[in-house]
């Protein structure tokens, strides 16, 4: 009995203790529930949030995590307890008192500028909400489209049809980039560019070329064989050289004699003797075109005029800056197509030594003697030999007859 009584009381008071333990862990239960009920997620973005322009994005409550993180450049999204998200969903905000009307967020790139969006997260039955802002870009280049190597004539000015059009801006002007010299042939390279109202830019080089204009010829003049008949002048003209003994010889004598002449040289010869050419230039003499290699030129074809007489005219000018103005046809042989369809005016001579047939000095001098009257123009070969032994003395008679002496360009 006394037993019972002491258990009686025991048994009272551990029953008692156990629903004390009940409560308490019961109530921590309770609690622990109420406070995980109140827990927040939360965001950090990393900033800040740029999207490119173009780049639709539609995220919802179905998209996954990655995802997003990847939209919304979002540098975390965990619980600090739980370490995740129940459910992460993006959506407008559009909430009232009586329910959560959740609608998936649009984000629209197809404007460029600075904007603002809300993002919202669940955890559990808790939905908290990060206001953010973000900026769409425009980083497309331009699209040029037209460009092509050009072709202007010298002096002209450059033309072009180059097109360029940007998503954003639509048509932009295309700016040509790089030096080139309008009066000056030849070939230059040159960039086209189109730069966009964000800076986004598109180059892309062509060719232009500077093609040599072809001089007029003023055909009122006619066909030069001699001067005024008012002015006792004569105009020495030596053709076929240079020659690389002779030519030089010849040049000391007029230069001795202080005498300036016109020489018709060839083209190949040219190529062979440039410094020759540069030299007779040098001293003041006129160097002009007798073609590239002496054909008989009528009844040529153009592309054999071209290739006889311009292709020497290059020559010319490439070795004296000076683009010969005269043209003598290889045996005085040309028709209306040469003289239509070349450059230099034609000249002929009013005094034929016949230097070439007789090649003996003496014979030249008396030939031109015979001949000569005010205005002549004299034709010899400094090819030969013998006629540049004549040119000294054939000048000294001419003096002492009262004749003074000229250039053909000088000859009126």
């Amino acid at each position: 009995m006394k037993l019972n009584k002491w258990l009686k009381p025991t048994s009272h008071k551990v029953i008692f203790s156990l629903i004390i333990v009940a409560v308490v862990i019961g109530g921590g239960f309770g609690i622990k529930a109420m406070v995980e009920s109140m827990k927040q997620p939360e965001i950090t973005f990393k900033e800040p949030i740029t999207l490119e322009y173009g780049q639709h994005s539609d995220a919802d409550s179905g998209s996954e995590n990655s995802e997003l993180l990847d939209i919304f450049k979002i540098d975390s999204m965990v619980d600090k307890e739980t370490s995740k998200f129940d459910v992460f969903s993006v959506y407008e905000e559009a909430l009232t008192e009586e329910s959560y009307q959740l609608e998936p967020m649009k984000i629209d790139t197809s404007k460029v500028g600075d904007f603002e969006g809300v993002l919202y997260a669940k955890l559990g039955k808790n939905i908290a909400s990060f206001p953010f802002k973000y900026s769409v870009k425009d980083t497309q280049k331009p699209v040029l489209s037209n460009i092509e190597n050009l072709e202007i004539e010298q002096g002209g000015n450059l033309k072009h049809d180059f097109k360029a059009i940007d998503v954003v801006d639509g048509d932009l002007e295309v700016v040509i980039e790089g030096d080139y010299d309008a009066n000056k042939p030849g070939e230059y390279s040159l960039v086209a560019t189109a730069i966009d109202a964000n800076d986004n830019k598109s180059s892309q080089e062509f060719k232009l070329t500077v093609k040599e204009k072809k001089k007029e010829v003023d055909t009122s003049k006619g066909t030069i064989t001699n001067g005024s008949s008012g002015k006792k002048v004569v105009a020495l003209t030596f053709d076929d050289g240079p020659h690389p003994t002779n030519t030089p010889r010849l040049l000391n004598i007029l230069e001795e004699k202080g005498v300036k002449a016109t020489f018709f040289i060839l083209g190949e010869r040219a190529d062979e003797y440039p410094n020759i050419v540069k030299q007779t230039h040098a001293k003041g003499h006129e160097v002009e075109n007798h073609s590239y290699s002496h054909p008989d030129l009528a009844g040529a074809s153009l592309a054999v005029l071209d290739r006889e007489v311009e292709r020497t005219n290059k020559i010319i000018e490439s070795l004296t800056g000076r683009r010969p103005t005269y043209f003598r046809p290889p045996y005085g042989s040309y028709n209306k197509q040469v003289s239509a369809n070349i450059t230099n005016q034609i000249a002929l001579w009013s005094v034929d030594t016949l230097d070439w047939k007789s090649r003996n000095a003496a014979a030249v001098q008396q030939s031109a003697m015979s001949q000569v009257h005010n205005g002549s123009v004299i034709l010899m070969h400094d090819i030969h030999s013998t006629t540049v032994d004549a040119v000294g003395p054939l000048i000294d008679s001419l003096k002492a007859q009262g004749y003074t002496f000229v250039r053909l360009d000088e000859l009126r």
